[in-house]
């Protein structure tokens, strides 16, 4: 039987996968705004030579690369990388153009752009690093500064020299102010996100147990207490499973405990991959664990229990040792509580137990339990 490879999904890995999700949805969409603004621009012939050639370019860069990222050969930080540039250098351009006349002519500046430019801010501190948008951000206003010193050397008579400079001052002053406030709002972001990770993974420890990365016995009886609660309320089935690994100490005390982990880890693994999503499982203690199966009645509990068995007999999970589990199932019935039901399931593992091991056994609710 192939062995199977255990991996687990970061927290980082879903970021990326929710970016990247939505970066598939947006890059079509903002492909088709710049096609519809450049042929509504076509048509009313207000294209300056930037727009002309500028959109088309951007247009098709950006479906290559919705093409790359859609086919995974682009990675989600190289891609919002490549769109920040681009939208860098086209921005670049259009505030050149905006000033050249001034710069050249010693005219007024352009300002029909100048409400555009908080975009180039935004956009960085959106996708990109706080540090890599703020230095970004900075050496796109040290471009102004020094484009603007050109335009106020350049102009022509002191009428149009206060404009220009009244038009600067506001360009640089609005510039500052807006980096400042997306500053701020991406470390508090940044600090927002810091905590709830810290707390996701607080919460994450208290519940999960450490070894084998499923839940833990406190969480096992937080679930076990809601579905005995639901069961009774809506009169759903309900079944435990409890089991253990035959002669787990005779493996440890052979091979070692550092094999003696790894066969309760890759147990719990294989256990937890044949599992619904719906069912809970966790490690009760030592080498035991439980499950609480969900809309599951004594006979689909009976046939679960038998397959988890068979699976971790047939697995092979470490070479040379046998790897067995004696299984007790029990279910649900009206006016049972989560410490029966474990009772009981514990009951039918440890006739299993005596009766030869790598079995099911199951105990009816009517059975009674020793005091």
């Amino acid at each position: 039987m192939k062995k199977k490879k255990f991996t687990r999904k970061t927290k980082n890995d879903t970021v990326q996968t929710t970016k990247r999700l939505a970066y598939l949805i947006a890059t079509p969409l903002g492909i088709l705004t710049l096609t519809i603004l450049w042929i509504a621009s076509y048509y009313f012939d207000t294209l300056s030579w930037v727009d002309y050639y500028g959109l088309p370019v951007i247009a098709l860069s950006l479906l290559l690369l919705f093409f790359f990222l859609w086919i995974r050969i682009l990675p989600v930080r190289l891609f919002e990388f490549c769109v920040y540039i681009l939208t860098y250098l086209f921005f670049t351009i259009k505030i050149f153009t905006a000033m050249q006349g001034a710069i050249f002519y010693g005219s007024l500046i352009d300002t029909e752009f100048i409400l555009l430019i908080p975009f180039i801010y935004i956009l960085g501190f959106g996708i990109l690093d706080i540090r890599e948008a703020l230095m970004c951000s900075l050496s796109f206003i040290l471009i102004n500064l020094l484009l603007g010193f050109f335009v106020i050397f350049q102009s022509g008579t002191l009428e149009v020299a206060n404009y220009n400079i009244n038009v600067l001052i506001g360009i640089y002053l609005s510039s500052i102010f807006y980096i400042i406030i997306l500053y701020l709002m991406s470390r508090i972001r940044e600090h927002y996100v810091k905590a709830q990770v810290t707390a996701d993974l607080m919460s994450n420890l208290a519940m999960t147990d450490t070894l084998t990365q499923v839940d833990n016995r406190r969480q096992l009886e937080k679930h076990l207490n809601e579905e005995v609660k639901r069961a009774d309320r809506h009169r759903l089935p309900l079944a435990v499973i409890m089991f253990d690994i035959d002669n787990f100490k005779r493996i440890n005390d052979r091979f070692g405990h550092n094999t003696g982990d790894e066969v309760l880890v890759k147990t719990a693994q294989i256990i937890k991959d044949s599992l619904r999503s719906s069912d809970h499982f966790g490690r009760w203690g030592g080498d035991e664990f439980l499950c609480v199966a969900t809309n599951t009645n004594e006979d689909t509990a009976n046939q679960l229990a038998e397959r988890l068995r068979n699976e971790l007999e047939q697995a092979k999970i470490c070479e040379g040792i046998p790897c067995t589990g004696s299984f007790g199932v029990t279910r649900f019935t009206r006016g049972d509580t989560p410490d029966g039901l474990v009772r009981r399931a514990d009951m039918g593992l440890f006739r299993a137990k005596n009766n030869g091991r790598n079995q099911v056994v199951t105990i009816p609710p009517e059975t009674t339990l020793p005091i």
